[in-house]
């Protein structure tokens, strides 16, 4: 199951994605995908703006392109949960993620949804166990994909498919802080929340393609696999210089019968 993320597009008008949260997801749509991931920082879909008409209306798009939910982005820094002055949106803005994936999900029909965020190398217990509790009582699974040593014991969490709050893996962060993103996903197993697709150049985030990645992309495939992970597998464009072109080369290899690359 691959889903694309909505998360960092360029907001340049020419884009073919451009003109908003609808035109974005009929985008994905076009270029193969069948479900999505959307950004929860971006207006138009953060929890605090949306109504409960609005949701309606939002799920109702993504069920008559035929587009499942993934779950929610919600890239804020890291730092935020712990800045005093910053924290308590930082909280408010989590939460609300939390509750509209479990919203969007019941509407659009696929109760799978994931939110993805960054939490401090060391969070505080007591923010841990407000998501957990939230997480839980949403039916929403939260990923945490800041990769530190012993990541996968951080959260105090038991591994287990059922926990609500747990490791996400990203390719690129899991490189830069010196891990094998295959051996990190053979590690975590079932109990891995998310699983994002995107690679590392020495330039910084590529495209898989890039001849000097860094990213063993078979390796980590067949990982996923064997470790038994059956949650999305996200495409993660932000940063790239061509956007589309990346989205749809992926859309091309992982995807059965896609439709020809869009041009962004």
């Amino acid at each position: 199951m691959i889903a694309l993320s909505l998360a960092g597009l360029d907001r340049s008008p020419d884009r073919s994605w451009a003109g908003g949260l609808r035109r974005a997801v009929a985008w994905a749509a076009s270029i193969g995908y069948r479900a999505v991931t959307l950004d929860a920082t971006q207006p138009g879909i953060r929890a605090r703006e949306l109504d409960r008409s609005a949701r309606r209306d939002l799920a109702a798009t993504l069920r008559r392109l035929e587009l499942d939910l993934a779950g929610l982005d919600l890239w804020i820094p890291a730092s935020h949960f712990a800045d005093p002055e910053k924290a308590d949106r930082a909280v408010a803005a989590a939460v609300g993620a939390i509750e509209l994936t479990a919203d969007l999900s019941t509407l659009v029909g696929d109760e799978r949804g994931v939110v993805s965020l960054t939490l401090p190398e060391e969070p505080d217990a007591a923010l841990v166990a407000l998501l957990r509790a939230r997480a839980d009582a949403c039916g929403v699974q939260v990923a945490d994909h800041t990769w530190v040593a012993k990541s996968e014991d951080r959260l105090g969490a038991d591994r287990s498919p059922d926990e609500p709050l747990g490791v996400g893996i990203d390719p690129p962060t899991v490189l830069i802080a010196g891990g094998d993103p295959a051996a990190a996903a053979a590690s975590l197993g079932r109990g891995l929340k998310s699983a994002r697709l995107a690679n590392l150049a020495s330039g910084g985030r590529a495209p898989l393609h890039a001849a000097d990645g860094k990213l063993d992309e078979l390796g980590y495939l067949v990982s996923l696999s064997t470790s038994g992970y059956e949650r999305y597998l996200v495409v993660d464009v932000r940063g790239l210089g061509d956007q589309a072109g990346a989205a749809s080369d992926a859309a091309r290899r992982l995807l059965p019968h896609t439709p020809a690359p869009s041009t962004g």
